[in-house]
């Protein structure tokens, strides 16, 4: 009977490990509020800081860059938040919103990154970037890198707002609602 327990328990260890190290979608809400674009993007930044491809990888073990996704993730949240800082602009140089064929420069405006008591396990980190959008604008579309992996991406504060799946390149256009409540009739008597 023992035999057979040790047999599962070492089965399973080998499973958690990998569980450990499995690559998870990046999410981000989107808002466009008063002009502005807002994109709350939350995703586990040490593969993308440790210059990880993430396109098709399900398992950063299965990477050569795996040590130095461990040594990040051994960093405590401050210090990776300051290595987060140190290379925002890399990162974000990598995101866009793009409203009819321009770029809409996004600036952080806020960096959390969660405390983990397992350092074998992923850690969540939360990049809040704003932007503005020019004057007009209708819809607008988020471009994902692919070598991020894969983003689920929220359109939020709005009835039946856009619900995607990138895997890179741009989203389908977004429409921006009028927050102001005169919609159409706004741009009219502006």
């Amino acid at each position: 009977m023992i035999r057979g327990f040790l047999t599962v328990l070492v089965l399973l260890v080998p499973f958690g490990a990998v569980q450990a190290h499995e690559v998870r979608p990046a999410i981000a809400d989107l808002t466009t509020p008063d002009g502005h674009v807002s994109l709350v993007l939350r995703m586990s930044l040490e593969p993308v800081l440790a210059g990880i491809d993430l396109e098709g990888v399900e398992d950063t073990n299965e990477t050569d860059r795996s040590d130095a996704v461990d040594q990040l993730r051994a960093l405590s949240a401050d210090a990776f938040k300051a290595r987060i800082e140190a290379e925002t602009g890399d990162v974000l140089d990598r995101v866009t919103i793009r409203v009819d064929g321009t770029d809409v420069p996004l600036r952080v405006t806020e960096i959390q990154v969660d405390e983990i008591p397992d350092v074998s396990l992923p850690r969540e980190s939360r990049l809040f970037l704003v932007g503005t959008l020019p004057d007009g604008a209708q819809a607008l579309s988020v471009g994902w890198p692919s070598e991020y992996g894969t983003l689920i991406l929220r359109q939020m504060d709005v009835d039946d707002g856009f619900t995607g799946y990138l895997t890179g390149g741009y989203s389908d256009p977004i429409a921006i609602e009028d927050s102001s409540g005169w919609g159409f009739l706004g741009g009219i008597f502006r």
